[in-house]
């Protein structure tokens, strides 16, 4: 029974230590720094709770504890007090939403990260259906969504949950063209029983 205990405890500890982990931005508009000093450059700013990489060891400079991360296609040093460790799964949810085009035959691009300065890693038609992954981290003006299995993300206004631009065009076409239909049939009959008098 001793023997047992000891191998479950060993168990329990050993799934502990390899649960999956993330490091994330503990609050909002974390920096990214070309170089390991707060007068360098800010290359982006991570929102609170999102996830980054770590590329090397932590290290300390100047009395500042600096990580190495990789944020999407951006990559630089963030002050290590601003990142945190999670062991918990993020919570989120699924929701389906199409993307959809402000002009006729304009291609929506889907990036890496939220904003437009990311890389351009697809780009999809008006209608395309996405997964937009709903969480409590604030993206801007941008949707994070799954895309061929990886993060991604989309810009809210080529995103909808109801009629996409085809969509509504279409909508548009096909009452247009009923209602002439319908006013040509109407001419029609009234020829008709204008021409019997």
């Amino acid at each position: 029974m001793k023997k047992f205990l000891i191998t479950a405890f060993c168990a329990v500890l050993l799934l502990l230590l390899t649960a999956a982990s993330s490091v994330r931005a503990i609050h909002d508009n974390v920096p990214i720094f070309e170089e390991p000093d707060f007068d360098s450059a800010i290359l982006f700013t991570i929102p609170r709770n999102a996830s980054v990489l770590p590329v090397e060891e932590e290290f300390v400079l100047d009395n500042i504890r600096w990580q190495k991360i990789k944020y999407g296609s951006f990559e630089g040093y963030a002050d290590a007090s601003s990142l945190y460790v999670s062991f918990q799964e993020p919570s989120f949810t699924v929701k389906h939403i199409k993307a959809t085009s402000l002009k006729m035959g304009q291609e929506i691009k889907i990036y890496d990260i939220n904003s437009e300065n990311g890389n351009v890693i697809a780009t999809v038609k008006d209608g395309t259906k996405l997964q937009r992954i709903v969480s409590d981290i604030d993206y801007g003006d941008f949707y994070e969504i799954s895309f061929n299995n990886q993060r991604a993300f989309v810009q809210k206004k080529h995103a909808t949950h109801s009629l996409t631009l085809n969509q509504k065009t279409a909508l548009i076409v096909g009452a247009v063209t009923l209602a002439v239909i319908a006013a040509v049939f109407a001419l029609i009959m009234f020829i008709r029983r204008s021409a019997r008098r």
